[in-house]
């Protein structure tokens, strides 16, 4: 079998027609690279877009509730200061109130003061002897002849005999007294003390409603 020669000219372009299909393969290949790349990109912007907006909104939820938290902080403790600076005042005007029975415990009122009250604590106990609880001052006041009078005057107006006797507290220091029925059995309190706790809400809500217009 002879081969046949191929001539020159068809050699040649050949080589031409491979280098041209092999260009053109690598342009189409370079090109679909190169959509793919912007597509990825393009997808990849798209997605670190959304993500910004995620973080964005994650980070604004988070400076919301932040400034609501130091918002509610400083607003408690704005009430705070203001409830604490109340309360001041109104110990100031208690204290004031206790010096004031203290000052009337040694006027000359106080003795009247003791005999209606005394009278008043009697038609509550409704007992035959009752001891009378207090400190060096009322001693002084409610001596034998200061009681036979309140017995008295007892009797002639109410029609109930009793039998008082005063016992000294040496740890007395306030203004008012205790009656207490001789079997221990029977109280009454007239205290300064138990008259401000027994009506403390009261005093404390009429003081702070005059002062600021509201009560706490």
């Amino acid at each position: 079998m002879k081969i046949q020669p191929i001539p020159s000219g068809s050699i040649e372009g050949l080589c031409t027609q491979i280098s041209k299909d092999a260009l053109d393969d690598a342009r189409r290949i370079f090109a679909q690279a190169r959509d793919e790349i912007r597509k990825i990109t393009e997808e990849g912007a798209k997605e670190s877009e959304a993500m910004c907006r995620r973080i964005e909104e994650s980070a604004q939820k988070e400076v919301k509730s932040c400034r609501q938290k130091i918002m509610g902080a400083v607003n408690l403790e704005v009430r705070r200061t203001i409830l604490g600076a109340r309360e001041e005042v109104f110990g100031q005007i208690m204290a004031a109130v206790k010096a004031k029975a203290a000052d009337y415990r040694r006027s000359g009122e106080y003795p009247q003061y003791l005999k209606t009250k005394i009278i008043e604590g009697l038609l509550v106990l409704q007992a035959d002897c009752v001891e009378i609880l207090g400190g060096s001052i009322e001693k002084s006041i409610l001596n034998d002849d200061f009681l036979a009078g309140i017995e008295q005057e007892f009797k002639e107006k109410h029609g109930l005999g009793v039998t008082l006797e005063f016992k000294t507290r040496m740890d007395w220091n306030e203004m008012g007294f205790i009656l207490r029925s001789r079997d221990g059995r029977l109280l009454f309190d007239n205290t300064f003390s138990a008259h401000l706790a027994r009506h403390y809400e009261e005093i404390r809500s009429t003081v702070l409603k005059e002062l600021y217009g509201k009560s706490l």
